[in-house]
Formats: C-alpha cells, sequence, structure tokens
C-alpha cells in the first residue's frame, strides 16, 4: 500500500492528505500483524516524488525542490 512521509505528522494545508496517509500506514501494520504467517504486508511511505500534485502544489513554496525524485527513481528504491 502506498502512504507517505506525511503520515509521520501533520503538515500545514496538507491536513487531510497526512490524515489519510496515516490511515494507511496504521491500516497496514495491523494488517501485517494479524495476517503475519499468511500475507507480507507492506506500507510505502516515500518522500517528496514529482506528480502532478506536487506540480500542483510546489508554486506555493511549500515542498523543497532539492528533495524530489522522480516517479522511476521512487519505484526502483521501493523494489530494492
Amino acid at each position: 500500500m502506498v502512504s507517505s512521509a506525511a503520515a509521520c505528522g501533520p503538515l500545514p494545508g496538507f491536513c487531510t492528505y497526512s490524515a489519510c496517509k496515516s490511515f494507511a500506514s496504521f491500516l497496514l501494520r495491523g494488517l501485517a500483524y494479524e495476517l503475519r504467517d499468511k500475507v507480507d504486508c507492506m506500507a510505502w511511505q516515500p518522500c517528496e516524488i514529482r506528480t502532478k500534485l506536487y506540480d500542483l502544489n510546489s508554486p506555493d513554496g511549500m515542498l523543497v525542490e532539492g528533495n524530489v525524485i522522480s516517479v522511476d527513481t521512487a519505484v526502483k528504491d521501493m523494489f530494492k
């Protein structure tokens, strides 16, 4: 399941997004425990990735350009 580093705490202007990603992370923690003998569960919590959502929000100055990675890099790193 895709979560986000935003799940670790609230972000001004992104409270709903952070809350949804936090829910996803906690749901997967519970499922991983309940299904530990049957299924491997993983919550992926990447940081900033250049997506359409990022491009829509970057002009307001809240996002830091130097920490952004491409989608291809993020996916390759996830599978390592």
